[in-house]
C-alpha cells in the first residue's frame, strides 16, 4: 500500500475528506490495533485541517500529513491528550492508540491518533437551536472546564513543558512585521493599522512575570466544544482537538470570545481563580490578537461594523472586552 499522496494543496483539497481514498489506510490502523475485524463504515463530520474519520461510530482516526506542520501538531496533540487523559473534570475523548503508517520506510511516516468516538454534537452544529440563556450557561460550564484544564500539572520534558520560552518565541515571531502583515490581510481598518507599532506592548510586558505558565487549549471555537441535550437544555460535554495546545498565559484563551462580551462575562464568572479584565488587561489581550499566528479578525469588522468606528486601538480594546468607563 503506497503512502497517501497529499503533498500539494491541490491533492489535499481533493482527497483529505475522501472516505474511499482513505479506507485502506483506516483499515490498516484498525487491524493494527484490533479495532475492527470486518467491513468498516466511515463518516466525516466538519472538515478540519487534517484527514479525520469516524469509524463504526466507535473510533475517530486522525492522520497528520506533511502539510500544515503536521509533525509538530501530532506531537503536541499526543502530549496534550496524555495530560488530560482520564480527567473527568476536563472531559475529552480518550486516546486509544497512536502510531505511524510507515515509520522510517517512507519519506513521510504519516503519524496518526485514535480516539474514542463521542456521539455528542459540536456547538457549531446545533448553535442555531440553542437559546440565548442556554448559550450563556454553556459559556459558564466552559469556564469551569477551562479553569480546570489550566490547573493541570505539566511534564518537565516534552513539547508542553512548564516554561515561558515557546510562548515568548511565538509572540516575538508575531511582533516581527506585525503592521505589514495586517496591512496585507486587510482585516483591520486602515486608521488602526497605522497605530499598531505604537500600540503593541513590548513582549516582556505581555509575558506574565509572576506564576508558571498553564496548559492552553488554544482554539476554543464552536467546532471544538461538544454539547449534549439533557431534557430541553444543551450542556457542555467535552473539548476536542488539542492540536493548537500550548503553554502560556490564561489570557490567551479569551481571544475565543472576540466581540462577544456577554459570553466572555459568563465564562469569567465561572473561571477559577478569577480573571479580572481592566483597561490594562484589555490592551494586552488586543496585543495578543494582533500577534496571533492566524488572522483572528478575518470577517470580524463585517460582522461588527460598529467596531470599525473606534477612533483608536485603545478604544477598540475597551469595546471588545467590555472595559469602557
Amino acid at each position: 500500500m503506497n503512502p497517501p499522496e497529499l503533498d500539494s494543496l491541490e491533492d489535499y483539497n481533493r482527497r483529505f475528506v475522501d472516505s474511499d481514498y482513505w479506507r485502506p489506510y483506516v483499515a490498516e490502523v484498525c487491524s493494527r490495533h484490533g479495532l475492527s475485524d470486518g467491513e468498516i463504515s466511515l463518516e466525516v463530520r466538519v472538515p478540519g485541517t487534517y484527514p479525520v474519520f469516524i469509524v463504526d461510530r466507535r473510533w475517530v482516526i486522525k492522520f497528520f500529513g506533511r502539510l500544515f506542520n503536521g509533525g509538530a501538531v501530532f506531537r503536541t496533540e499526543l502530549e496534550a491528550n496524555g495530560i488530560v487523559s482520564g480527567r473527568l473534570d476536563v472531559p475529552a475523548p480518550a486516546l486509544v492508540a497512536h502510531g505511524s503508517l510507515y515509520g522510517d520506510i517512507a519519506e513521510w511516516s504519516w503519524p496518526y491518533l485514535v480516539f474514542e468516538f463521542l456521539p455528542d454534537d459540536s456547538l457549531s452544529h446545533v448553535r442555531d437551536g440553542v437559546s440565548p440563556s442556554n448559550i450563556i450557561s454553556i459559556a459558564e460550564e466552559l469556564g469551569h472546564i477551562v479553569s480546570r484544564l489550566h490547573s493541570l500539572p505539566l511534564p518537565d520534558g516534552g513539547v508542553l513543558r512548564p516554561t515561558w520560552e515557546d510562548y515568548t518565541r511565538m509572540l516575538e515571531s508575531g511582533r516581527a512585521g506585525c503592521e505589514e502583515r495586517h496591512k496585507q490581510w486587510g482585516d483591520i481598518p486602515g486608521h488602526m493599522v497605522s497605530q499598531i507599532e505604537a500600540f503593541v506592548l513590548p513582549i516582556t510586558e505581555l509575558v506574565p512575570r509572576i506564576g508558571p505558565p498553564v496548559l492552553l487549549h488554544g482554539d476554543l471555537t464552536h467546532d471544538h466544544i461538544l454539547v449534549r441535550k439533557v431534557g430541553s437544555v444543551w450542556r457542555t460535554s467535552g473539548l476536542i482537538d488539542f492540536g493548537d495546545a500550548m503553554v502560556g498565559d490564561p489570557l490567551f484563551e479569551l481571544i475565543a470570545f472576540l466581540g462577544n462580551r456577554e459570553l466572555l462575562r459568563a465564562f469569567l464568572r465561572a473561571y477559577r481563580p478569577p480573571l479580572h479584565l481592566d483597561n490594562v488587561q484589555a490592551r494586552k489581550l488586543l496585543c495578543l490578537c494582533l500577534l496571533h499566528p492566524f488572522n483572528v479578525f478575518l470577517g470580524f469588522f463585517q460582522e461588527h461594523p460598529e467596531a470599525a468606528h473606534a477612533s483608536s486601538l485603545g478604544d477598540l480594546a475597551s469595546w471588545l472586552w467590555g472595559t469602557e468607563r
